[in-house]
């Protein structure tokens, strides 16, 4: 449709479901009418605030940049990071590093290289946790330096979804081991999941 034919268009139906359809297909709609379209809403003017905090991690994949994607890693593995602290597991170091660094390179303030280094010294890390893995903590803590070393995938959308992954295990396990209760583990796993679509819905509101 050309340029001339949605204008008139759009004067003649302001708010049709046509005009809104060709508006998105053209990249001239509202960005959360964009969103709206690429998770297969009809109703482009009825997405709200709920439907985005709802749909919020496949909004993340879908329509975050690389720089939002690795950030959103981060936060995923710092969390699970600090919850090892508070049960007094204290975080190797160089999962610490692995999340600096995975920050730095999506602000552009570290390179390839140091990229590279974090991730080997994390993936070091995570197989020493598997290698001392003599109780369950060991096992737990190995999830927790799981999600630290996906921050520094070189793809940041593998970054996040593999964070995420890692520490939603990580906080079912922990439930499982304090009550030894599957229905903890669920209700932890999924209270990590609802926090990771907050965080994500988060950076998503932040671009519209």
């Amino acid at each position: 449709m050309s340029d001339l034919k949605l204008r008139e268009r759009f004067r003649a139906e302001p708010d049709s479901a046509r005009t809104r359809r060709a508006l998105v297909r053209i990249g001239q709609a509202p960005a959360v009418w964009r969103l709206a379209a690429a998770l297969g809403h009809e109703d482009y003017q009825g997405i709200g605030l709920r439907t985005i905090r709802n749909d919020a991690w496949e909004i993340a994949l879908l329509y975050l940049d690389d720089r939002a994607r690795r950030l959103l890693s981060a936060d995923y593995a710092e969390r699970t990071l600090r919850r090892e602290r508070k049960a007094g597991r204290e975080p190797d170091e160089r999962s610490w590093e692995a999340v600096r660094v995975a920050r730095a390179y999506a602000r552009e303030e570290a390179g390839d290289e140091e990229l590279y280094a974090a991730w080997a010294a994390a993936r070091d890390a995570w197989a020493a946790a598997l290698d001392a893995g003599d109780d369950e903590d060991d096992e737990d803590s190995a999830w927790a330096w799981a999600a630290a070393w996906a921050t520094t995938r070189v793809d940041a959308r593998d970054a996040a979804l593999a964070a995420a992954w890692s520490a939603a295990w990580g906080a079912a396990l922990v439930a499982l081991d304090d009550e030894d209760d599957e229905d903890d583990e669920d209700a932890a796993w999924g209270a990590e999941c609802q926090w990771q679509r907050r965080r994500a819905a988060d950076y998503v509101l932040e671009r519209i």
